[in-house]
């Protein structure tokens, strides 16, 4: 059984260019973040997590993340042009595979999705995705 976690910090580095400029990144990532509420939407064939300035897409057939926007000062700062793509081999995770995604935590400071299914027809895997109400999402992937 392999572990694969992956972390992404999206609003760390616009939290850096929200602050003064005359500060070093070390200082910065120091300061705590500012706490976002939720909001969990679980409709059709996404869920949605959101805060006031981020916002994560996950497709329940993949439990992989199919979009990402962050704004800043109310304009996107960044946007995930195409589905995240997870290979394993020679197997791309999204084209490839059936599962069914849940939510098992769903409150104000935390979204915890679990994903389980197979790809390539015969081999399993488990994504557990943690949102924290800071934008920071983890992403445990287990086969």
């Amino acid at each position: 059984m392999k572990n694969v976690i992956v972390f992404v910090l999206f609003s760390i580095s616009f939290y850096c260019f929200a602050e003064e400029m005359n500060k070093y990144i070390r200082e910065v990532l120091r300061e705590p973040l500012p706490s976002e509420d939720l909001v969990c939407n679980e409709g059709g064939e996404n869920i949605v997590i959101q805060g006031p300035t981020f916002r994560y897409v996950v497709e329940r057939k993949t439990g992989v993340v199919s979009d990402v926007e962050v704004v800043r000062e109310g304009t996107i700062a960044v946007k995930l042009l195409e589905p995240l793509a997870l290979w394993i081999d020679d197997v791309n995770l999204v084209k490839n595979a059936e599962c069914e995604t849940k939510v098992e935590v769903k409150d104000r400071n935390q979204v915890v999705l679990s994903s389980v299914g197979t790809f390539k027809s015969d081999t399993s895997y488990r994504i557990k995705s943690i949102f924290y109400n800071d934008g920071v999402a983890v992403f445990q992937i287990t086969l």
